[in-house]
């Protein structure tokens, strides 16, 4: 009798299977929401909370740690965000998203050294991203590496910076940069 009915059963099998995947997705889906929710009401804790349970149910996507270490940030809660980031780095070391997140967080801290480690791994994956170049060069100005600030913020404005905040801040950390270096024309331009 099976055999007969093995296409059936087969088909039925593997619709269940997308049902459930799909009814997965959504739930997950709806545990962001609700992660939001708890953030626009200030409830940073119970906003962690939710993607805590989400984490347990699925530890391996690297994307549940960057929304929390996110999370975690706003709420000032530097070094668990710091974990987060790391455990992303480690489940997908090739992951610009989670070697930028801890260069900032590292910033944040006022931890330089591993900011400009971090800072330039994300650099090296996404060399084309603004963002990765901008964040180096913002690291190296604490460091008060001037001809890298140049290098990095001028490489961020070439790959066009979309808002204009952030294009006025290169512009006064290059005049800074460029000062430094007694550039003074540069400076002014």
């Amino acid at each position: 009798v099976l055999p007969q009915y093995l296409l059936v059963l087969l088909g039925g099998a593997a619709g269940w299977l997308v049902a459930g995947l799909l009814a997965f997705r959504t739930r997950a889906r709806m545990e962001y929401r609700e992660a939001v929710r708890h953030l626009r009401k200030g409830n940073y804790a119970d906003a962690v909370k939710v993607m805590d349970d989400v984490i347990k149910e699925s530890p391996n996507d690297p994307q549940h740690y960057r929304f929390r270490a996110e999370l975690l940030r706003l709420w000032g809660k530097l070094d668990r965000a710091k974990r987060d980031y790391h455990q992303m780095t480690t489940l997908d070391p090739d992951s610009a998203l989670g070697w930028n997140g801890l260069a900032e967080v590292y910033l944040q801290s006022g931890n330089y050294p591993q900011a400009l480690e971090a800072g330039q791994r994300a650099f090296e994956l996404a060399p084309t991203e603004w963002v990765a170049a901008y964040n180096l060069g913002m690291i190296e100005d604490r460091l008060g590496q001037s001809r890298p600030v140049i290098d990095h913020l001028r490489k961020a404005l070439a790959l066009k910076v979309p808002d204009v905040r952030h294009r006025l801040l290169i512009h006064l950390y290059l005049a800074r940069a460029y000062s430094r270096l007694n550039e003074m024309d540069l400076a002014k331009s």
